[in-house]
This record gives C-alpha cells, structure tokens and sequence, in this order.
C-alpha cells in the first residue's frame, strides 16, 4: 500500500514591497472575490476541525520599539457594502527589544464568520491604553516592516507538524 501524501498549497500574498505598519490602518487584500476555488478551499480547511489555516508574518523587523499593537482584522475584499462585521484575529504587539522574525494567528474562526468572497486583512495600530474608560491614541514612534504574508494550514501533516 503507498503511503497517503496530503498536498500542502501555500498561498503567498503578492507584495511589491515590504509592507510598512506605520500611524495610519493599512489593508491588504489576501484574495480576491474571484478566486472561488480558493477561497471555498480555505473556507474547507477552516472547517475542518482537524486543521485549521494560519495567517504568517514573515520577515518582521522594527528599528526600535513602535511602542503601539496593531489589531488584526479580516473582513471580506469584495466592493460595496458588508453585512459582516471584520473579524479580530489577533493582536501585533511589538513591545521591548526591535523584533526579527514571524507571526502566525489562526484565522479559523474568522474565515468562517467571513463572508464567501475574498478576503483582506486590516492592520489599526491601537496604544492599548485607556484613560478613564476612553482609549488613549496611539502615536507609532517606529514604523514596522513586512517581508511577505502567507495563508497555510496548520495541523497534521503541515510543514510544523513533521
């Protein structure tokens, strides 16, 4: 009997350059609504509850500490309108030494609360401070950069499960 071999398909996100998280939000769009095959694949391994699909940062690096978070949202990319509120999917949080490396947060939950269509990823620097019940502004003293953005799935038989 051959052994079973499960296919593993990343999907790398098309940057012209490193993305810079500075002072304002920044989107990125991880699929376009025409991508139906892909993103019904994504929406399958979602629901899979032996797998479950991660968004990696890749190539994070920071000249000092940025001394704010970003909050990680997905929303759908398609124009026009939402029914759906954007889903957090983590936090981004910087704090002390300048960080090389990456991030993974798993998008399971939001992928599937994500309309069908395709999907994109907000970066909102937040402080994570509040001032008598009021959030205190965030004032980005560093700006953080990323090398590239890959959706994979996660679980048996993915890369960091050999």
């Amino acid at each position: 009997m051959l052994p079973f071999v499960l296919a593993i398909q990343l999907l790398a996100v098309d940057l012209p350059q490193p993305l810079e998280l500075a002072q304002e939000p920044v989107e990125v769009v991880l699929t376009q609504p025409d991508e139906e095959d892909r993103n019904r694949h994504l929406r399958e391994l979602a629901a899979d509850p032996a797998r479950e699909v991660v968004l990696r940062l890749l190539d994070v690096r920071a000249e000092s500490d940025p001394g704010v978070s970003w909050e990680l949202h997905l929303s759908s990319s398609a124009p026009g309108p939402r029914d759906d509120e954007p889903a957090l999917i983590g936090i981004l949080s910087l704090f002390g030494a300048p960080p090389i490396g990456e991030f993974a947060f798993p998008l399971d939950a939001a992928l599937l609360a994500v309309g069908p269509a395709g999907l994109e990823v907000r970066f909102t620097p937040i402080s994570g401070l509040e001032t008598d019940g009021q959030a205190v502004p965030a004032v980005v003293r560093s700006t953080v950069h990323i090398g590239g953005l890959r959706l994979e799935p996660a679980g048996p038989g993915s890369p960091e499960h050999r």
